[in-house]
């Protein structure tokens, strides 16, 4: 090889070995270019209104009318083929417990006689509430429930309440069960509507079916027990039998 030759090869060497160990760390000091492109993809957690005011909406349609989710697209509400509910009963069933008051003596107690036959509805009551003074209703109700779905059940039913202190008043319930043939939960606000005005309560009844014809469960509800009174709030315990 010619000695031109060789030191043409040497300084071509030089350079590639030369030239990273130089450029990078110089590249290093020098503040970063705008990258458009990089800030474009960087996540950005903003507020989405839109999903505020569905969380919103959500929440007023299965407190005010939770039956409207039978109206829901099938496909929005598809389910475990296992969760089922359970058909035609007839349910008998008893509750105790407290209101949550500040009052020495705040049980109550009730008894109930449901009937379910396709999509018919039909229900007695008997309950009475010690706030101290005895407070006690004898309701009548009757409804239409469909049941699209399912783990889904609800409807409209329309009924009477006789008080055995306070006022009469007629009543409309939106009632949606949720659940499958080994439990299920009833969301159920209703408007009772008397002389002096309108009124609402919420129940939320958790039933167990461990053993047939055994139901145990819980019964939470919000009410005034005296029509335009306060609002109490009531836990109970359900025990009956599932025919």
């Amino acid at each position: 090889m010619l000695p031109g030759s060789w030191a043409s090869v040497s300084r071509r060497a030089r350079s590639w070995v030369l030239t990273p160990l130089v450029i990078q760390p110089l590249m290093a000091q020098q503040p970063s270019p705008p990258d458009s492109v990089a800030r474009d993809t960087v996540v950005r957690y903003a507020h989405d209104w839109r999903l505020t005011a569905a969380m919103g909406a959500l929440a007023v349609v299965m407190v005010g009318a939770p039956s409207a989710f039978v109206l829901s697209p099938r496909a929005a509400l598809e389910t475990d083929s296992s969760m089922v509910l359970p058909g035609n009963s007839l349910t008998a069933f008893v509750t105790g417990g407290g209101t949550g008051t500040d009052e020495p003596t705040d049980w109550s107690w009730s008894a109930h006689l449901e009937l379910l036959r396709d999509r018919f509805f039909a229900a007695l009551s008997d309950e009475h509430f010690d706030v101290p003074r005895p407070v006690a209703y004898q309701t009548i109700r009757a409804g239409y429930l469909v049941h699209p779905y399912n783990s889904l059940r609800g409807g409209l039913t329309i009924g009477y309440r006789r008080a055995s202190t306070g006022e009469n008043a007629a009543l409309i319930g939106l009632p949606l069960t949720m659940g499958s043939h080994r439990a299920s939960m009833r969301f159920e606000p209703t408007y009772v509507i008397a002389q002096t005005g309108i009124s609402w309560t919420y129940r939320l009844q958790v039933e167990v079916y461990l053993m047939a014809p055994l139901v145990v469960g819980m019964v939470g509800e919000a009410h005034p027990l005296r029509q335009g009174g306060h609002y109490h709030g009531t836990v109970s315990l359900l025990l009956g039998v599932r025919r």
